[in-house]
This record gives structure tokens, C-alpha cells and sequence, in this order.
């Protein structure tokens, strides 16, 4: 990633910024914002927009890391943070069943071994930016579908009175057979109408095309 990610560790005792600190040597960078509680994570969710990783206890003092997983997965923003969850290994139940359950894109128990922390949260946050990036593509290609169908009804509409406008052509070379000018005048406007009819049938072919198997946006 070119800029650091940003980190959110919920922690009682700041155990887990120190391994991630630690283990920060040659990977990317992260910006770590650190908070002790669910409610301290949810303000900070809220005053800063762009976080990329939520890495919290279960065991928190006011809120369960669980309640707070699925606080942050229920708000369906747009880039919300991948979460990662911490739980002791006497965690009542199945914490790695509970977590996955609440959204959590992974579970860790104690004791935590750094190499292993290290390379959960730069996988995290590798899968974050594809989904972002996936995200952004998806939102450009909507924009494009939503260009294309106007123009596709408009070309519709205008080969209607394209057509009305040869066959009023056809019905004044009938009624005034003797007139050489309205002759001439009736086949300029046939062939004319005819020369935009091909233009618009094509058109309509390339966007019915576009319809059914939009381009893919490049990758930046």
C-alpha cells in the first residue's frame, strides 16, 4: 500500500501495538490509533473516516470485541475496516465459531505469536485494498450502465419518426409521379433517412452489446 494503513487496536493493555510495532520492521507501514474500550473504537470509527483494520479484544471492559464486530459489519458503509479479533484460550464457547459468526474476518488466541499477528493483519489489509479497489470499479461501472441505457432508449426513439419520415418520402413520389423536383427531392430524403436508420440500428446493436457484457475498468 503506498500510504500506511490504518490501524484501530482495541486493547486493555496495549500488548497488541507493541507486537505490532515491533513487527513493523520491512513490511508496510501502519498508523496505529489505540483505544481501550468498544465505545472509545466506536467514537474513533466515527470522528475518522478510512480505517483499513479494527484488531480488537474480545474480552473488552464495557462492550464484547463481539458486540463491536458486529456494531461495525451492521453499518455496511462503504470500505468498512476488515476486524480481526483477539480472545483468550479460555474464552467460554467457541471463540473462533463466535467471531466468524459476528463477521470477523479472523480470530486469534492467546498467547499471540508475532510472526503469526503480523501476517494476519498484512493479508487483512492486502484484502481490504482489492475490496476497496473492487468497490471503486463496481461504482464506475454502475455510472457507465447508467450513461448507456438513456442513449440506448433515445436511439429507439429517434429511428420511429426516421422511419415515418421515408415512408411520407415514398407516399409524395406516388402521389405526384410527374413531379421530377418532388422526385428527386422524396429520393434525397429516403436515402438520407435511410444513411441515419443504419446509424441508429448500429448504435443500438453496440450499446445492446455494452448492455450485456460491459467493459471491465482498468486497473489503476
Amino acid at each position: 500500500m503506498n500510504a500506511p494503513a490504518v490501524v484501530l487496536i482495541v486493547d486493555r493493555d496495549s500488548h497488541i501495538p507493541t507486537l505490532l510495532d515491533s513487527a513493523n520492521g520491512d513490511a508496510p507501514q501502519m498508523d496505529i490509533v489505540e483505544v481501550h474500550s468498544g465505545y472509545q473504537a466506536l467514537e474513533a470509527l466515527n470522528d475518522r473516516r478510512g480505517f483499513d483494520l479494527v484488531v480488537s479484544e474480545i474480552g473488552l471492559p464495557d462492550m464484547s470485541g463481539l458486540e463491536l464486530c458486529r456494531t461495525i459489519k451492521d453499518r455496511r458503509t462503504k470500505g468498512h475496516p476488515a476486524v480481526l479479533l483477539i480472545a483468550d484460550a479460555c474464552h467460554p464457547g467457541n471463540p473462533v465459531e463466535l467471531g466468524h459468526d459476528a463477521g470477523a474476518e479472523g480470530v486469534m488466541l492467546r498467547p499471540l505469536e508475532q510472526i503469526t499477528l503480523k501476517s494476519w493483519c498484512h493479508t487483512a489489509l492486502r484484502m481490504h485494498e482489492l475490496e476497496r479497489a473492487l468497490e471503486e470499479q463496481q461504482a464506475l461501472l454502475a455510472k457507465f450502465l447508467e450513461t448507456v441505457r438513456p442513449c440506448s432508449r433515445f436511439a429507439h426513439e429517434l429511428n420511429n419518426p426516421l422511419q415515418g419520415c421515408m415512408s411520407a418520402a415514398d407516399l409524395l413520389s406516388i402521389h405526384y409521379p410527374s413531379d421530377d423536383r418532388i422526385k428527386t427531392y422524396s429520393r434525397q430524403i429516403q436515402e438520407s433517412c435511410e444513411r441515419m436508420s443504419q446509424l441508429v440500428n448500429t448504435h443500438c446493436r453496440t450499446l445492446k452489446d455494452l448492455l450485456i457484457a460491459p467493459p471491465s475498468p482498468r486497473s489503476s
